[in-house]
């Protein structure tokens, strides 16, 4: 009988080996773990008849150690109430509690920030263990370790951890286990979060062909060969009616996501590894801020031949719920600079990338050190300049951004146009449409003496002829030099005591035509830029000399003297026109920024105060905001072009401090503000 059953146990064992099942080992502990509190007394593992194991295919301990201070501890079940210990074989950490027979307390490895590991793949202990009898215990001290190594059956691979994705079907791949001889099969395991979890089982643990299913595929790599330490498994899903309804197809959704791969043995025995991957699948969102130092516009002029573009690109957090909201951040922008041909379509100049070396958090603008955080929205800036200056003409920028996972942003497209005086944006075309337009008072002079007429043109040509050399002498600011003209023009109608004008309109008119085609043929002569300027403000030159002789033709009544109402009103037609002009003249030529200076409340009342400013270029939309708190709430506003600024308040209380802040727009919107005064008591 006994050898019935010796024989059937030989048969079993012989079954169970060629099925390719193995059985768990036992790997038993060594060294010592030092008790700090003592200083010269351990937890021995070696010594004493010591007998702790554990087992590689659960993880669980089992047998006693010896501490010199108290006695035996129970690592596994016999004497232990709440044992065993317990090695987690995906992680190294040690948990659970093994019992002291002589006082009943604990070593506790979960519990007081207890911190004992294995380092998995090799066969070292580390970290602390709080004993409640004799205080902490440490496991690197002396060296705790397993006999032999732990076999780190498999690892993860692919996506990486707090790694992000922009794939809602990234392929999962991992590194098979060195000896597979005790594996059955592997599992994957998608937490989608609270709903639309999937899987797929039954995954072969070797192969050397693609293994292709309804709903997914697995690929193998490294199987072929007598390397067992280059084998890895992929597996990718696929789109198909076999998922179960609540599988979402077998696609990740967007946000914080995990995966788990799953070893089993063929004793049931499972280790399982776990990776968190995040899924960012929405493109971020572009925002040009502005040009050189102007607001973004469409159609925009400059005559920088390398205007610098400025803007922000912001990646918005994304997710099904707020805890799983993630953003992988901006990456990078690309501009795309075309130029406009003869017909009408667009030619690439450059693509450049910019990428972003800074991000920071949109709720607080902090710089972000730790890119797998997702507190909140995150975002970058950047500045382009074209590398060469751009020709003359009309340009298409396009400018795309990419988050980290190259999820894009929508195009932001605009014109710029890189061009001279010939071609003015709009707001400067408004002043030139203004002297353009008929002279809102006609002056009426009646016809006298030739002789009377004939003084005037000298004067007034001695007067052009002053301007066109100084023309000569520096092409540049040619603009500046119609207002020169409209100056002396205005000196000479206040200062000659002239009897007759109205006749010498006509002639007026051919000397400033005489002028502009002098100055045209001077423009043709001058370089480069400098030449479509001047032609550009030939234009303009013979406007003025035609507004002039409007007037004059006009005229119908005498002009006593200088000082009579119509030579005033002249006069300040006159400088009307200067202003205009330096005006145009600083939107296009100067590139400094308007700025504003010297604001002071130069006189104050009762009930009012005078607040004054300058300014480096002539303003208008003038306007001092005031009130008696910073929020303000009244203004008063001058829209004169000028730069000494000069506004009254009124219908102010007595004894009341007074807040206020001045404004001015030229090329750019300007304002000083935080300044106060006090009006005078009753």
């Amino acid at each position: 009988m006994a050898k019935i059953i010796f024989a059937l146990l030989v048969g079993i064992l012989l079954l169970v080996q060629s099925s390719g099942m193995a059985l768990a080992t036992a790997v038993s502990i060594t060294g010592k773990a030092k008790v700090l509190n003592t200083d010269n007394s351990y937890l021995d593992f070696t010594s004493y008849n010591s007998s702790v194991t554990v087992d590689d295919a659960t993880g669980n301990f089992s047998g006693y150690a010896f501490l010199e201070d108290v006695g035996w501890a129970d690592f596994g079940e016999s004497d232990n109430p709440s044992g065993p210990v317990d090695l987690d074989l995906s992680t190294g950490a040690v948990s659970g509690k093994a019992y002291v027979a002589n006082t009943g307390a604990y070593l506790d490895f979960t519990n007081y920030n207890s911190s004992v590991a294995l380092s998995l793949g090799s066969n070292n202990f580390s970290g602390y263990v709080f004993s409640e009898d004799v205080g902490w215990i440490d496991f690197t001290d002396t060296g705790v370790a397993t006999a032999t190594s732990l076999p780190d059956w498999f690892s993860l691979d692919n996506p990486g951890h707090e790694s992000y994705t922009n794939s809602e079907r990234p392929t999962f791949k991992w590194k098979g286990a060195t000896d597979n001889s005790s594996l059955s099969k592997y599992s994957l395991e998608a937490d989608n979060g609270d709903t639309n979890d999937f899987s797929i089982d039954n995954i072969p643990v070797s192969g050397t062909i693609e293994n292709v299913q309804d709903r997914y595929l697995i690929h193998y790599d490294g199987f072929s060969d007598s390397d067992n330490t280059n084998d890895y498994i992929s597996v990718y899903t696929k789109s198909s009616s076999v998922w179960n309804s609540d599988s979402n197809d077998g696609k990740l959704k967007e946000g914080k996501r995990s995966w788990t791969i799953k070893a089993h043995d063929s004793s049931g025995s499972v280790r399982s590894k776990t990776r968190t991957l995040f899924v960012d699948r929405t493109g971020p969102s572009m925002e040009i801020t502005k040009i050189n130092n102007s607001a973004l516009a469409d159609n925009l002029a400059t005559l920088d031949t390398t205007p610098t573009i400025f803007g922000k690109l912001t990646d918005s957090l994304s997710g099904d719920k707020t805890e799983n909201k993630v953003a992988s951040g901006p990456k990078s922008v690309e501009v795309r600079v075309e130029k406009r041909n003869f017909l009408g379509l667009y030619d690439l100049q450059s693509l450049t990338t910019v990428n972003f070396t800074e991000t920071y958090w949109s709720s607080t603008g902090v710089k972000i050190t730790d890119n797998t955080q997702n507190i909140s929205d995150k975002y970058s800036t950047f500045s382009f300049t074209p590398a060469e200056g751009l020709s003359l003409g009309t340009y298409r920028v396009t400018v795309i951004g990419k988050d980290n996972v190259n999820n894009a942003s929508s195009a932001t497209s605009f014109n710029l146009r890189i061009t001279t005086l010939a071609e003015i944006p709009a707001e400067e075309k408004e002043i030139i449409e203004e002297l353009e337009k008929e002279p809102e008072t006609v002056v009426e002079v009646p016809i006298e003496e030739p002789q009377a007429g004939q003084n005037f043109l000298i004067s007034i040509a001695n007067t052009l002829g002053n301007i066109y050399w100084s023309v000569v002498s520096a092409a540049r600011g040619t603009v500046g030099y119609i207002a020169s003209f409209w100056q002396g023009y205005s000196n000479f109608v206040y200062d000659i005591n002239q009897k007759s004008l109205a006749f010498i309109g006509g002639l007026f008119e051919i000397s400033g035509r005489a002028v502009a085609n002098s100055y045209d043929a001077l423009a043709q002569k001058a370089p480069g830029a400098v030449s479509r300027a001047m032609l550009a403000v030939r234009y303009a030159l013979q406007r003025s000399a035609n507004t002039i002789a409007y007037l004059f033709r006009s005229a119908t009544s005498a002009v006593a003297n200088a000082t009579s109402p119509a030579v005033t009103t002249l006069g300040n037609f006159a400088f009307r026109q200067k202003v205009k002009l330096l005006s145009i003249a600083e939107i296009l030529f100067d590139k400094n920024p308007t700025v504003i200076t010297g604001v002071k409340v130069a006189e104050v009342g009762k009930g009012y105060a005078v607040i004054t400013w300058e300014t480096n270029h002539y303003t208008k939309n003038n306007k001092v905001n005031y009130g008696e708190s910073l929020s303000y709430g009244q203004d008063v506003l001058s829209q004169e072009r000028a730069r000494h600024h000069e506004l009254r308040i009124s219908d102010l209380k007595p004894n009341t401090e007074y807040f206020f802040e001045v404004m001015s727009q030229n090329k750019n919107y300007v304002y000083d503000a935080f300044h106060a005064f006090t009006t005078l008591e009753e």
